[in-house]
């Protein structure tokens, strides 16, 4: 076998044996003390079940709070610390929430 050969073989098999990269990205389900919200790109599902659009970046996610829930009318962030954990801050307030990835749900 020739040189480059051996070289193209080598990083077929090593990618062939690579697991799948799982990235840090705000979009999924998060839950917080009961509550639960599933960030979909630009949408977020709140607490309440209401769909609402946001500001989407891959890392975070801002919205105003809809009617009917807890702080109503103020903006939240949510800005994913790593890949188990986002931190929820309500507009004027310096303390976070964290949330965690949802436990998959079980039939």
């Amino acid at each position: 076998m020739t040189t480059k050969l051996v070289f193209v073989l080598s990083i077929v098999f090593a990618l062939g044996f690579t697991g799948p990269v799982q990235a840090d990205a705000i979009d999924g389900t998060w839950c917080h003390k009961g509550q639960r919200v599933k960030i979909e790109g630009p949408i977020i599902i709140t607490p309440s079940g209401k769909r609402v659009e946001g500001e989407y970046d891959r890392h975070q996610f801002s919205y105003k709070i809809p009617a009917g829930e807890n702080y109503a009318g103020e903006s939240a962030d949510f800005v994913v610390q790593h890949d188990e954990l986002a931190h929820r801050t309500r507009s004027g307030s310096s303390q976070f929430e964290e949330w965690e990835p949802c436990p998959a749900p079980t039939s």
